[in-house]
């Protein structure tokens, strides 16, 4: 709390730099749980915008995990103090000279020397020899870690390094676990429920977590590989999930069809047999290992684009998991009817005889209907009502590969085409017209966040900006940061904006690379990727 409060209160001060420390004793103890709770305290309240720095952490183990918390700078002689001792730093922990007959890496420092040469120097040599070595698997490590940011797998990374150590791997499942259901311990304990919280300590860290969720860019492209439990927490898996179980609302009224049994694309598989089912009252699920997901985000990432091994897809479906995630999606009280597509001979014909109806025509145009009102409801936030009434009657063009390029609404104007890659979709000039025209919001006057369940079917969020960058926006340049002067409050990265002047005039469509306390306090920096100006 005390820490919570002084960078909160440091956060006030014009300081360029926010160091964190007094967690020197605590890494010597190997109390890395601590240390998450006191770096998760401090960064979520402090300004977002300034480095933080960690004060005496030079250990490469730890790089990775504090460097996904939003850990910047790192100050330590950590290299020359193990030296002096005999001691070698290595990403997965530390090992004596003493002990060794093979180096655990190789770098240029001791090329020629074997651990017995070393041993046999004299105390001042080995010491120089040995921080130089040091120094460079700290460097290696730091590097790795700046090239895991860049591509978006610092999480992944943190994973990997909270295995090497049990201290460091209970503070990673501290960090990744919900708080527990119960307000004991429970009597037999795992790793997952030691995990836990509970007593005083329950919920106490969900709104510190929410801030690191809420910093997260997705949809993102590229694969996502598997890593066992810890992949279902990753953060931007989780704000993936808060956005579809927030935005997505069921469309019919009778019983849910799961397909399970094989990995995506489900529509090279399934895509014709939900054609001539899709227009009937069932609702359609997929089960992916990281849930069950609507037919219509079937390519959507992280979902589609799970990378593991094949007895993923082959598991059964727990239906009292299957009920508890249909509840979260705001279904209730339906049967859930499984269908196993891991043997796609007479599908079709197994699943009319399951469904016990006659085999129905194929309607492919409302199969892409329903994908784009799906992916308007989640990703651009658009009320399920409107995003209906623009799909109405629309046509649509299509890749050599059956997937939708472009939609037309009615009237023959080009709205929207979903992105490939990722499973995303962009907003054309006049599909940001027609959305920018249903806003019923007032226009954003300052810098707030909220949570996206306060402000589901709002349209995309708005970005304001100064009225002397609007000619260049208008024109397609991207907006930099310190000159957006408000934003909407459910405005999260990656997702699609719509930019205006301050009288509420559409000047550009873009996807925003901030969260609205970053809109607030960054001055440097692009704070919206405009995609196309809107002249």
């Amino acid at each position: 709390d005390l820490r919570a409060l002084s960078a909160k209160e440091m956060s006030k001060l014009d300081f360029s730099v926010h160091p964190i420390g007094g967690i020197v004793p605590i890494m010597e103890q190997q109390k890395y749980k601590d240390l998450a709770k006191i770096m998760l305290a401090c960064k979520s309240n402090l300004a977002p915008n300034r480095p933080v720095h960690m004060f005496g952490c030079g250990h490469p183990m730890l790089f990775p995990m504090l460097i996904a918390m939003g850990a910047d700078l790192f100050d330590s002689a950590a290299y020359v103090l193990f030296a002096r001792d005999g001691r070698l730093l290595t990403p997965w922990g530390t090992e004596k000279i003493a002990d060794i007959e093979e180096w655990p890496i190789l770098m240029p420092s001791i090329t020629h020397f074997s651990p017995s040469d070393v041993r046999k120097m004299n105390k001042e040599e080995r010491t120089i020899l040995l921080s130089k070595y040091n120094l460079e698997v700290t460097l290696q490590e730091m590097s790795r870690c700046r090239q895991a940011v860049r591509d978006g797998t610092i999480w992944r990374l943190a994973e990997r390094r909270s295995h090497e150590h049990p201290a460091l791997r209970e503070a990673f499942l501290w960090l990744t676990t919900n708080p527990s259901k119960m307000k004991m311990q429970p009597l037999i304990l795992d790793e997952i429920s030691a995990s836990k919280e509970t007593g005083k300590e329950k919920g106490r860290w969900e709104e510190n977590w929410d801030w690191l969720v809420n910093s997260q860019l997705t949809p993102r492209g590229g694969g996502e590989s598997w890593g066992g439990n810890d992949t279902l927490n990753r953060p931007h898996i989780d704000m993936a999930k808060r956005k579809i179980l927030s935005r997505w609302l069921s469309r019919k009224s009778g019983d849910v069809i799961l397909f399970h049994g094989t990995s995506a694309p489900w529509r090279d598989k399934i895509g014709d047999l939900v054609e001539r089912i899709c227009w009937l009252d069932y609702e359609l699920f997929i089960q992916t290992p990281i849930g069950i997901v609507p037919w219509g985000l079937e390519d959507l990432n992280p979902w589609a684009h799970i990378e593991g091994p094949s007895w993923l897809w082959n598991s059964k479906p727990d239906f009292n998991k299957v009920q508890n995630e249909l509840e979260q999606y705001g279904i209730h009280n339906r049967k859930v009817i499984p269908v196993d597509i891991s043997d796609t001979e007479d599908l079709h014909k197994r699943v009319f005889e399951l469904l016990e109806i006659e085999p129905t025509e194929r309607n492919p145009d409302d199969k892409k209907r329903s994908q784009i009102v799906d992916k308007l409801c989640v990703l651009c936030n658009v009320k399920q009502s409107e995003a209906i009434s623009m799909c109405k009657d629309a046509t649509f063009v299509m890749s050599r590969t059956g997937r939708i390029r472009n939609m037309f609404d009615s009237e023959g104007e080009h709205l929207f085409s979903p992105r490939l890659a990722e499973g995303g979709i962009s907003l054309t000039v006049n599909g940001a017209r027609k959305l920018h025209q249903l806003r019923k919001e007032k226009i954003p006057q300052e810098f707030s966040s909220g949570k996206l369940i306060n402000h589901v079917g709002k349209g995309p969020a708005w970005i304001v900006v100064d009225d002397d960058a609007a000619p260049f926006v208008k024109d397609g340049r991207n907006v930099m940061h310190g000159f957006v002067i408000a934003c909407d409050e459910w405005t999260r990265p990656g997702e699609t904006v719509l930019v205006v002047n301050s009288s509420g005039e559409l000047l550009a469509i873009g996807r925003s690379q901030s969260t609205p306390e970053e809109f607030a306090t960054f001055t440097k920096g692009i704070a919206v990727k405009v995609r196309e100006g809107c002249p």
